[in-house]
């Protein structure tokens, strides 16, 4: 991959944490959200996915310079990812309720852990390319 997509990857997952969540919470009142995973997807845990999100924007044109940051951002993803596992196990029978209560807030939780892999491994995957 071309240093411009990978760029352009850090553009995306950036996108997702921040437009995302603004999707999803609807603009910071879904409460749902909160209520279904309130450690995670609290207020302060929304803002914080949008940090985050900026974060990653921050990197987008220097990468290269620090190829650590992007493993940390990976870890960061797959603690995501694991939290959406744990919380499936648990609460997964539950989703056709939710989709009954908020059809938007049950596909975010019946698919967040997806998203957050695939931008898991795209974060290890500059990572790797970029390490000295």
């Amino acid at each position: 991959m071309s240093a411009q997509t990978l760029r352009r990857g850090f553009h995306v997952a950036a996108a997702f944490n921040i437009l995302g969540m603004l999707l999803f919470s609807r603009g910071l009142t879904n409460d749902l959200l909160g209520e279904l995973d309130p450690a995670v997807f609290g207020l302060p845990g929304i803002v914080l996915i949008c940090v985050w999100g900026l974060a990653y924007l921050a990197l987008a044109d220097s990468f290269a310079a620090a190829p650590k940051v992007a493993l940390v951002f990976g870890v960061e993803k797959l603690v995501y990812v694991g939290n959406w596992v744990c919380w499936l196990l648990v609460h997964g029978g539950e989703l056709g309720s939710v989709w009954a209560r908020d059809p938007m807030t049950a596909l975010f939780y019946a698919s967040y852990g997806l998203v957050d892999a695939a931008f898991a491994l795209f974060f290890v995957y500059v990572w790797a390319r970029a390490r000295p």
